[in-house]
């Protein structure tokens, strides 16, 4: 019940929230002689000032681990990347393994889920001890080999702040940040996929590699439209500070836990 978020709750340590009619636990100190000159109908009637409780931060880190892709397309034909280069799983370890440690420092609660198995899940927890079995559970994700499609989207706590880190070239992490979305989370998409390298394609295979990125640009607008907010890791040649920068903008725009 204590952090260094505000939470959405009433009580000590937060911003101003609104003045309510005075309520059995109130404190005296707390009470606004002028909205009770202005408000009160009733000699007896008092109004206090509310502010926001403050909270620790629930983050779930959700590691889309089906799909180990590489920055040369032509290895795309596979699930796992086969060349030289960063791939989108080294992309999802860094960055899950980034946030984790941000928010376990910061005091807030980190757990993680793998869409790729039902067995790789932590619950939320703080401290050093759980901080590091987070980033061993991140670092040791490997593709799954069998894939299978969830019913439904795993429990998460309520109002945790939902990570979902996935290259997002089919549809069932989309599908899963949206249904977490819908449910009143807090969800940020985090783009994995390496920038392509397309320079060895053939013909036939440069148009297919427009089709797939054409149905991917078309899923990161959808998730926009649900609400979802998206994030991407890995920097644009020349962009040096761009993540930073939209790692900002993303805390500045958060309402912290519910």
């Amino acid at each position: 019940m204590t952090g260094n978020h505000q939470s959405a709750r009433p009580g000590d340590g937060g911003d101003f929230r609104d003045v309510h009619p005075f309520a059995p636990g109130d404190r005296l100190r707390r009470i606004d002689w002028r909205a009770t000159a202005r408000r009160a109908r009733l000699a007896d009637e008092l109004f206090v000032r509310r502010t926001s409780a403050l909270a620790d931060a629930t983050v779930v880190l959700v590691l889309d681990s089906r799909d180990d892709v590489g920055e040369n397309v032509e290895d795309w034909t596979g699930h796992t990347a086969d060349g030289e280069g960063v791939t989108s799983l080294d992309l999802a370890r860094e960055a899950a393994a980034s946030l984790a440690t941000a928010y376990a420092a910061a005091g807030d609660r980190v757990g993680v889920q793998d869409l790729a198995s039902q067995v790789r899940v932590l619950q939320p927890g703080g401290g050093t001890r759980h901080r590091d079995r987070v980033v061993r559970a991140v670092t040791l994700s490997r593709p799954a080999g069998s894939r299978f499609a969830r019913l439904r989207a795993p429990v998460v706590p309520a109002g945790a702040l939902v990570y979902v880190f996935s290259t997002f070239l089919d549809d069932e992490a989309p599908r899963m940040a949206t249904l977490w979305r819908a449910g009143g989370h807090r969800v940020i998409a985090v783009d994995v996929l390496p920038a392509p390298r397309t320079g060895g394609l053939q013909p036939h295979e440069r148009v297919a590699f427009r089709l797939v990125a054409l149905e991917r640009e078309e899923r990161m607008r959808n998730l926009q439209a649900s609400g979802v907010e998206l994030l991407r890791w890995q920097e644009p040649a020349g962009g040096a500070g761009e993540r930073a920068a939209a790692l900002r903008t993303l805390a500045r725009a958060g309402r912290g836990p519910r």
